[in-house]
């Protein structure tokens, strides 16, 4: 299998919604981003991975609630008033949401400083043989910003691993 790349140019920037999980400072690209919920009114789903939460209601549209905190070996989220569901755009997917425990900043980071440290010279993503964690296939990458180590977490691989969680608790 041919791995493709695509060149970064010197300088091109991306910007970042920032939020907070379990103390730790996660980012999602903002093209990427619909709304920020803070009226959280989760209705649970019967029969769903633990991931996630339930479905939630915005404007007459139901939306998937996504619990990332066990996906990066986190304790189940609790709700409290700083808590926001982060939502997506329809271009990413089924809509669906992430909560999230607060919100930080919009950020703008050179591309080129977002680092990914799972993989090797030759491309290599983990060892032969080895299984990556869901978590590490959302994370695209970890940058230095002035608060400190931001996870850039690739919005469009969030569906997917709850489609695997799904499929292999029924396996």
């Amino acid at each position: 299998m041919e791995r493709t790349t695509h060149p970064v140019e010197q300088g091109e920037k991306m910007n970042l919604c920032s939020f907070w999980i379990s103390s730790r400072l996660f980012g999602v690209n903002i093209q990427d981003v619909k709304e920020i919920d803070s009226s959280i009114i989760i209705t649970p789903t019967c029969h769903a991975p633990a991931s996630v939460l339930g479905c939630m209601n915005i404007r007459g549209m139901i939306h998937l609630v996504v619990d990332l905190r066990l996906w990066f070996g986190f304790e189940p989220a609790t709700i409290t008033d700083e808590s926001k569901v982060l939502v997506f755009k329809s271009t990413i997917g089924e809509p669906f949401g992430i909560l999230v425990d607060k919100m930080d900043d919009f950020v703008s980071v050179a591309t080129e400083s977002i680092i990914d440290r799972r993989k090797d010279e030759g491309g290599v993503s983990h060892k032969e043989g080895e299984r990556r964690s869901v978590g590490s296939t959302m994370c695209r990458g970890v940058c230095d910003i002035e608060k400190g180590l931001m996870a850039v977490i690739n919005a469009r691989a969030i569906l997917p691993a709850v489609e695997y969680a799904v499929e292999t608790e029924v396996n």
